[in-house]
């Protein structure tokens, strides 16, 4: 089975929420430090979600970073929303 898993590697702000929530299971957060881990059920890959500018007002808008493990997370370009 296909899945946007395998070609997506960063989604920002409303994409990256709606992605999380309709697709993404939460596995762990983290409120202290503003992230939140998710696997997808389908490929088994793991994204964290944190919030990059968390001094912007509301504390900006939301990454969704694919994962490899926690130290070896995907960069997120501002080209690729």
């Amino acid at each position: 089975m296909k899945c946007e898993c395998e070609k997506i590697t960063c989604l920002s702000g409303l994409a990256a929420q709606l992605y999380a929530r309709n697709h993404l299971e939460k596995v762990e957060t983290d409120a202290t430090i503003w992230q939140t881990v998710y696997v997808c059920p389908v490929t088994s890959v793991k994204w964290l979600m944190d919030y990059p500018h968390s001094e912007a007002h509301g504390g900006g808008e939301p990454q969704l970073r694919k994962m490899r493990d926690l130290d070896n997370i995907e960069p997120c370009f501002q080209d690729e929303k």
